[in-house]
């Protein structure tokens, strides 16, 4: 028989295995691998299940399956690692920064992937991994080629995780079930955009990714090298034993006119040899097609990666073929667009029973957790939410201004690569006809869609508000303008006590959030940009700038000037026509509008500086100058000399619009722009009857400048004749085209203003600062 030593042993182990067993018992049903006997029967045991682990996941869409894309082998090494894959992904991660630091890009590369597969519903390591490759181990790599490559890699990384966390829906937060709503994540969705943006927007070699990422969109057929059996480069694309085929390089450049011309214009390709070669060293790229055929490869293998088709998005690129008017913006756009369809509805200022959003938009803060459906919609980590919602809109500014920067204006801008060739270098040599380049694709289009994104935008996020709609929230708050002092939470406790309605409360926010919103945002900016840019007059005045952008660059020194001044005066017709979009709000803080004035009048003033009639006139100024101050030099002239240009400058400026311009404009007599026009005529009309016709035809720009500078000298620097200061006595600011501020600013930034000397240091007065004795001197 035992003793009592042997029997206390063996009622603790029964005790132990007794525990053990209740407890492995208890875990697998409320792990909820085994129901609750009388569950379906009894109200307590079918409460009691609800809580189980299964239950709770399958209620909250929490189970793997629902997560998003299966990913089977991923799966398969999870149920393989016997729950060790948190050590496991804590060794592959820091494996994979060193193969990293030794460049060893390709291992790298791999065990990332492992990676993300061991933990694909986990949003941060896909979007750091894939900043990494996309950004740091790209920028590692010498040539393009391979820095384009690596930056796809990143891409299509992300958009792997976006399809590995994208779920369908089945019910919303009220338990009410939901027909075919997808929900992923918009981090992921927002920095694929922002990746298409930045790295073939604003990066370093952005002309060459540019043009690589448009290369990837051409069928392989059209630029792929030849080889023969031995593999050795025979021929390239477009070409024959002879050479160029001219016949069929015209063709392609009829195709992808975008391309070609930043080829030529900014990477040098000056010749149809250099094109090819182009072409020909950038054969195995990412691409949309499949083993280097024309057969388009799967959607999830195509590059560029773009999101599948959705109902909120019927004009956003997709995947499948693409032509020369597809970039990286697109891309962008697209994915920004594929972003905002699952983030919470903007605030309104009347809800259904089911706290859907259905009355009138209202300017609002990110909301609560708390206070959308959780279940549908999901909120992004970073930036703000109110700059989030914009970058569609964003996107497709930067599509206008990337055609507009390449020449592609309006549906009448061309280019003729053989405009200023040299014989060996033209492109199409004895081609009759008109050898000029257009494309679908031009700013003008881009502008007015940018506009009706920018404007939807506004109204659909509280942004852009009517007279009424501003009267109709004043009202409701009992304030005029923009309430302070009112605290953004309060609760129902608090409003009681102030004896306010939710509805007042809301409406006095709504005031506050609509002055941060638009300023966190730069919305007025953009929307008035767009605007301003959609119209046939700036229009005008962007390709008659750019063209004399090419003349200067082209040392065609007079034509330069001549095309500036044109060009400077539409622009000056634009900016009144668009006040908004010269000055926005009226602190009048963007000064964008009115720096780039600037810079190109700085342009103007450098052509005429070197003009020979303003520096003639420089030289006589000088002479007087000197006889009257013997002691000026060459910094006098220099001053001079430019003071001289800059007024001659606003000038021709000035004189271009009231014979150019102003004439046409559909404005009341009593404008004083109708007014100077009269006064020319007037004298003109003396001139002609004192000294005849042909005399006074001659005379008239000197007709013209005279009545300028004489009666209306103030037009050269300002829009309107200023009357009013300020109490410092300064000029209405609002008046200048250029104001005093901005000229300072900007000719500080190119480094054009000049220094004074520092002061010399003064004079040591008696016993102060005087060198001691020398040894053995008085005193000593």
């Amino acid at each position: 028989m035992a003793n009592p030593l042997q029997q206390a042993a063996i009622r603790r182990k029964g005790l132990y295995i007794g525990v053990i067993l209740a407890l492995f018992t208890l875990s697998i049903f409320w792990r909820g691998k085994l129901a609750l006997p009388f569950a379906a029967a009894s109200n307590l045991p079918h409460k009691l299940s609800q809580y189980a682990i299964l239950n709770q996941s399958e209620h909250l869409e929490l189970r793997e399956l629902d997560q998003g894309e299966p990913e089977i082998a991923g799966s398969v090494a999870k149920l393989s690692l016997l729950g060790s894959r948190g050590i496991v992904v804590t060794g592959l991660w820091w494996a994979a920064i060193e193969k990293q630091k030794r460049n060893e890009f390709h291992k790298f590369e791999v065990l990332v992937r492992l990676v993300t597969r061991l933990q694909p519903n986990f949003v941060s390591p896909w979007i750091f991994q894939s900043w990494n490759i996309a950004y740091n181990v790209s920028v590692e790599n010498d040539k393009l080629g391979d820095m384009y490559f690596y930056i796809a890699r990143g891409i299509e990384l992300l958009a792997q995780g976006d399809r590995y966390n994208t779920k369908i829906a089945r019910r919303a937060a009220d338990g009410q079930p939901v027909e075919g709503r997808k929900v992923g994540s918009p981090d992921i969705r927002y920095q694929i955009g922002f990746y298409y943006q930045n790295k073939f927007g604003v990066s370093d070699k952005v002309s060459t990714l540019r043009s690589l990422a448009q290369l990837s969109c051409v069928p392989p057929s059209e630029r792929k090298v030849i080889r023969d059996q031995n593999g050795n480069i025979v021929g390239l694309p477009l070409s024959t034993d002879k050479g160029i085929d001219r016949e069929a390089f015209a063709k392609f450049c009829e195709k992808n006119p975008q391309l070609v011309r930043r080829l030529r214009n900014k990477l040098n390709c000056e010749r149809p040899e250099d094109v090819v070669q182009f072409l020909a060293d950038n054969e195995r790229i990412p691409s949309l097609f499949k083993n280097g055929t024309d057969e388009l490869a799967d959607a999830e293998s195509q590059f560029p990666v773009l999101p599948q088709r959705f109902r909120e998005g019927p004009d956003e690129a997709y995947p499948g073929p693409k032509d020369d008017t597809f970039d990286a913006f697109n891309a962008a756009r697209a994915w920004f667009a594929y972003s905002q369809i699952v983030i919470p509805p903007a605030k309104t200022d009347r809800q259904d029973d089911r706290g859907n959003e259905i009355g009138n938009p209202l300017p609002w803060a990110s909301p609560k957790p708390n206070e959308y459906d959780q279940f549908l919609y999901r909120m992004p980590r970073a930036p703000a939410l109110i700059i989030f919602r914009q970058q569609q809109p964003r996107a497709q500014s930067y599509l206008a201004e990337r055609l507009m920067k390449e020449g592609w204006f309006d549906s009448t801008s061309a280019w003729n690569p053989d405009e200023r060739s040299e014989t060996d270098k033209l492109w199409f040599p004895g081609r009759s006809g008109d050898t000029s380049l257009r494309t679908p694709a031009n700013a003008k289009t881009e502008w007015a869609r940018a506009f009706d994104l920018w404007n939807q935008h506004g109204k659909d996020h509280g942004l852009e508000l009517t007279p009424e709609r501003r009267r109709q929230i004043e009202d409701t708050a009992g304030v005029k303008g923009t309430p302070s002092g009112i605290p953004l939470e309060m609760s129902a406790e608090e409003l009681e006590a102030r004896g306010w309605s939710k509805e007042k409360f809301e409406a006095l926010r709504a005031l506050i959030y609509y002055e941060q919103n638009r300023a966190m945002t730069n919305f007025p900016f953009f929307l008035e940009q767009s605007r301003a840019e959609k119209d046939t007059v700036t229009v005008e005045a962007r390709k008659t700038l750019w063209e004399a952008d090419q003349a200067r660059s082209n040392a065609q020194n007079i034509k330069a000037a001549r095309l500036y001044v044109a060009a400077l005066a539409k622009w000056r017709e634009a900016l009144t026509a668009y006040p908004q979009y010269h000055r926005i709000g009226s602190n009048m803080a963007a000064t964008r509008a009115e720096e780039e004035t600037f810079e190109n009048e700085i342009e103007l003033f450098r052509l005429l500086k070197e003009d020979a009639e303003v520096r003639a006139r420089a030289e006589v100024a000088v002479e007087v100058f000197r006889a009257l101050v013997p002691s000026a030099g060459e910094v006098a002239k220099a001053d001079l000399l430019q003071a001289i240009a800059q007024d001659e400058a606003v000038t021709r400026i000035t004189a271009e619009s009231v014979t150019q311009i102003y004439p046409n404009l559909p404005i009341d007599s009593a404008d004083p722009k109708k007014v100077v026009v009269r006064r020319v005529e007037d004298v003109a009309t003396a001139t002609a009857a004192a000294f005849g016709p042909a005399v006074a035809e001659a005379a008239r720009p000197l007709i013209v400048r005279g009545v300028i500078n004489s009666e209306f000298a103030w037009m050269k620097e300002f829009k309107y004749e200023p009357k009013t200061r300020d109490v410092s006595g300064r000029l209405d600011r609002s008046a200048y085209w250029v104001s005093p501020e901005v000229r300072e600013s900007v000719l500080n930034r190119l480094g054009l203003i000049r220094k004074a000397p520092p002061p010399a240091p003064a004079s040591p007065g008696p016993g102060e600062g005087a060198p001691p004795p020398p040894p053995g001197g008085p005193g000593s």
